[in-house]
């Protein structure tokens, strides 16, 4: 029988050090979250729940700050992908 691992547990296995994630939309957080990942870049629209899970799996979000002034005018300007 063929063991199934996710992604990340395979490169934790055969040669990653880190598995990071690029992830930029809410929908994609869970699951980054629970592949057991150890780094989010950007992390945009992780809600507080979201926050506490990557609290205690340890996992470090590397924020990009200019989304917080960008994201106002972008929502105002009615794109439908940013939140208001």
């Amino acid at each position: 029988m063929t063991e199934r691992v996710g992604a990340a547990e395979a490169a934790h296995r055969s040669w990653a050090e880190r598995v990071r994630a690029w992830a930029a939309e809410l929908k994609a957080l869970p699951g980054l979250i629970a592949a057991g990942i150890d780094s989010i870049e950007h992390g945009t629209g992780l809600t507080d729940d979201l926050v506490v899970a990557v609290a205690e799996r340890g996992i470090a979000v590397v924020p990009t700050l200019i989304n917080i002034d960008n994201f106002p005018s972008i929502a105002a300007a009615g794109a439908e992908k940013f939140p208001v």
